[in-house]
């Protein structure tokens, strides 16, 4: 039985406020078949016709999917509409542009802090890419508080400037719980000694990182790491921890590698 279809955004990475996913994401988990559905789009009583896209996630066989634009939507089976009427669809996901493979800008960092409630620490994230790329995945953050904000950033940090401002815009009382940073990178002299091991180079970034993020070589699965007297504690971000483990530092150096650190 097929499941209820907006339910798939469970098992998406969604970016930029749950509100899509990546060019990438899209092309690994959906895939465009020869065949074509007729379909209403937005309630209109205009008729669209679209290459039909399909997955392979287990209990979504079944489900029709259109890309209108940026937007991805699944046609809506519920109505009980013959073969030849156009049907209803609903929208699931956007979908980013793609990153340029060959692109001559250089790529920043941002990192976005959220601030934490009831004695929690702050939350803090990065993302990395080009300008070009970043005013694309924060699109929505600057739509949303557009005010008086600087909608065609030239540079890091009017970018940052942009997101600031416009999270200020949207907040209920002129402060927000969110905030941006423009990461300034700094490549530290013990990374360029050659032969240097993951567990030396993760307890010399500690010195001056506060964020050392890791990569399981053999899953690629991404969290983050500080060491520990039993070895190294590897965090991946479950809510309820349960993926999270200890590694001694043997089994740290041959089974992770650092993947980007974030400075004080």
């Amino acid at each position: 039985m097929m499941r209820d279809v907006y339910s798939l955004r469970d098992q998406l990475n969604l970016l930029d406020y749950d509100s899509a996913i990546t060019h990438e994401d899209f092309k690994a988990i959906f895939r465009r078949t020869k065949e074509k559905a007729s379909f209403i789009f937005n309630g209109r009583n205009k008729v669209r016709t679209a290459s039909v896209y399909r997955t392979s996630i287990p209990g979504y066989e079944d489900v029709r999917f259109v890309k209108v634009g940026s937007q991805l939507h699944y046609i809506d089976e519920t109505g009980g509409t013959d073969d030849n009427s156009p049907a209803d669809t609903q929208w699931l996901v956007d979908v980013l542009k793609a990153m340029p493979k060959a692109s001559t800008e250089k790529e920043i960092t941002i990192a976005t802090h959220r601030r934490g409630f009831l004695g929690r620490e702050d939350r803090v994230s990065t993302v990395t890419g080009t300008l070009s790329y970043l005013r694309e995945y924060f699109g929505y953050t600057l739509e949303c508080g557009r005010r008086k904000v600087n909608m065609d950033p030239k540079t890091g940090k009017s970018l940052v400037t942009a997101l600031n401002n416009a999270k200020t815009n949207t907040a209920r009382n002129g402060y927000s719980d969110t905030w941006f940073e423009l990461v300034k990178t700094r490549t530290p002299k013990w990374q360029e000694i050659a032969g240097i091991d993951e567990y030396t180079k993760l307890a010399q970034a500690e010195q001056t990182c506060h964020t050392i993020e890791i990569g399981e070589k053999a899953t690629g699965k991404e969290g983050v790491a500080n060491t520990c007297p039993d070895g190294v504690q590897v965090f991946y971000g479950a809510d309820d921890g349960s993926e999270d483990k200890t590694v001694s530092a043997e089994d740290f150096n041959r089974h992770f590698e650092i993947t980007a650190m974030l400075n004080r």
